[in-house]
């Protein structure tokens, strides 16, 4: 009964999100499972616990709908819908930039780690080439679908690797009934469809840890057990481990989330308060961020009080940051760092980089504040 009533619970409190958030992508997923998890659920249920469900589903969807009502005025309701009904997005044109730059090289691909760059770099070019040829959305680290951005990194060897990795789970639910294989494929449906059109595996560990235990459940299908004693002490040593990693993990990710706190905190507090970056615990997570606040504080204090050792710290961080995340914030910043130092050469250099790079961006109208420069 307790497990029953968890399952409808979790449909009656999810479905409401999945409206309400407005994701086109959780919409697609959910219609999608839901058609193929219905002729498992009508096939191997009571028919009281089916129309159960179907009930479930119905007032999920009907208090979705009451919460979005409530939670949008009319003239955001209108806007809302029209824009999801439009289906614009920037993935009109970045899937087909990340695909050219796959069919550049499509055997060794730009590299691991390197797709930021590549991909402003390439489109920038092309864009210089060809008007028409849209640049490059800005900040864009991953393509969002996670074929184009292991075969842009690696080429067609990290494509046939998912491929043949894909074809092992299938394989695996082909073994099962018909009706089965379709409700296991309701399992990893919407991680499936999200990975093609987001990055859900690097927002974060969950999204991991939930398909690799949905993977698990569908290798149970064919199986084989072999049973292996173990010593005492590896027992120990499991035991121990099973209560150790938690706590460590727990503390790791409080540590993140208070970290995220403080930095939210301070670049939200107007007038800007450095202090506030010294209750961080946990930098290591959000390294760039916090070297970004830190270093863009200096920036600020060394131009207005005309301290060049607190404005080439920054020089030092960005020009090496922008050699795998060129950004158009750092540039603007380091345009105006170099030109609180006086060396307008060297601004207009990294201002006609940014430029190319970020053709949309209005790099022509970034310049030191005259009163600065006079202080």
């Amino acid at each position: 009964v307790i497990a029953l009533t968890l399952l409808y619970a979790t449909i009656l409190f999810t479905l409401p999100l999945i409206v309400v958030l407005a994701s086109r992508t959780g919409w697609l997923a959910t219609v999608f499972s839901l058609i193929l998890l219905t002729p498992y659920m009508w096939k191997y249920c009571t028919k009281q616990r089916f129309f159960s469900w179907v009930l479930a589903l119905i007032i999920g969807f009907s208090g979705s709908f009451v919460l979005f009502n409530l939670s949008q005025d009319n003239l955001s309701k209108v806007s809302l819908i029209s824009q999801k009904a439009d289906l614009e997005s920037p993935r009109r044109y970045t899937f087909p930039q990340a695909l050219d730059m796959f069919l550049e090289k499509p055997i060794t691909g730009y590299g691991y780690g390197n797709f930021e760059a590549d991909y402003t770099l390439y489109t920038a070019k092309q864009h210089q080439i060809s008007s028409s040829y849209k640049p490059g959305l800005p900040s864009m680290d991953h393509p969002h679908n996670e074929v184009l951005y292991w075969g842009v990194e690696g080429g067609i060897v990290a494509i046939l690797g998912l491929l043949i990795a894909a074809g092992g789970v299938l394989l695996k639910i082909r073994k099962s009934k018909l009706d089965t294989q379709f409700a296991l494929l309701a399992l990893i449906a919407p991680i499936f469809i999200h990975s093609q059109l987001e990055y859900p595996f690097y927002h974060s560990m969950l999204h991991w840890f939930t398909f690799i235990i949905l993977l698990f459940w569908i290798d149970q299908l064919s199986c084989k057990y072999k049973k292996y004693r173990i010593s005492d002490i590896s027992k120990i040593t499991l035991r121990v481990s099973s209560l150790v990693l938690p706590i460590v993990t727990a503390f790791y990710m409080l540590s993140t989330l208070h970290t995220n706190w403080v930095l939210t905190k301070f670049e939200t507090t107007r007038p800007m308060n450095p202090d506030i970056l010294n209750q961080v615990t946990n930098p290591v997570i959000w390294e760039d961020r916090f070297n970004w606040d830190v270093l863009s504080a200096q920036l600020s204090i060394g131009i207005m009080n005309k301290k060049p050792e607190l404005i080439t710290p920054y020089i030092t961080w960005s020009k090496e940051l922008i050699k795998t995340k060129p950004r158009p914030a750092f540039y603007q910043n380091l345009i105006i760092a170099y030109q609180a130092l006086g060396e307008e050469k060297r601004a207009e250099d990294i201002r006609r980089e940014a430029i190319f790079l970020f053709p949309n961006n209005k790099f022509e109208l970034v310049q030191l504040d005259e009163k600065l420069r006079q202080k």
